[in-house]
């Protein structure tokens, strides 16, 4: 199941919890400083997207594990999964005998 983690000192919101590809940060403020570090402290820089209501986060090129956000020196803590990829569809065999 999935979680949405909420602060109310800034009306943020942090969801899907746990994500696979993107994770959204849900805020009126644009101007928001995010940060993104794995469990050993590194920092994980993000490509990020706005469309005026919700901030995109794009985490397909990091692996899977537990990340912590910091938003506006807020911490939100997160979990990346591996995303199943699309199963394939085989055509049938037929066997001639």
């Amino acid at each position: 199941s999935s979680s949405v983690e909420k602060s109310d000192k800034l009306d943020i919101s942090v969801f899907p919890n746990p994500c696979s590809d993107y994770i959204y940060i849900s805020t009126k403020n644009e101007n928001i400083e995010i940060k993104c570090y794995d469990v050993t402290g590194k920092n994980i820089p993000l490509s990020q997207s706005f469309d005026g209501q919700k901030h995109q986060l794009n985490l397909i090129s990091i692996p899977k594990g537990t990340y912590l956000l910091y938003i506006n020196k807020q911490s939100f803590k997160f979990i990346k999964h591996w995303r199943q990829p699309p199963s394939k569809v085989y055509p049938k065999q037929i066997l001639l005998l």
